[in-house]
């Protein structure tokens, strides 16, 4: 999964259609023993059939607060120099 504070692009099961509403529920890892719980609204803009099955998915995440937004920028900050 690619995370950002504006969307996500990850591999799905099943076929969604773009523009379709998503809630999205995550855990993202802090440290070994924290974990960050994540929900936000967002919107499904694209949609592409993975040849080794499944879709990757591109999701915009249209209504996100504050303490999720912050949430995410603490996980990916643990990547950066």
């Amino acid at each position: 999964m690619n995370i950002s504070c504006l969307g996500a692009y990850c591999r799905i099961d099943k076929y969604v259609p773009p523009f379709t509403r998503v809630r999205i529920k995550m855990e993202l890892p802090l440290s070994k023993n924290e974990k960050a719980p994540v929900e936000c609204d967002g919107v499904i803009v694209r949609s592409e059939d993975e040849a080794k099955g499944g879709f990757n998915v591109a999701i915009y995440f249209n209504r996100i607060t504050d303490t999720p937004r912050k949430k995410i920028t603490q996980y990916i900050n643990q990547f950066l120099s």
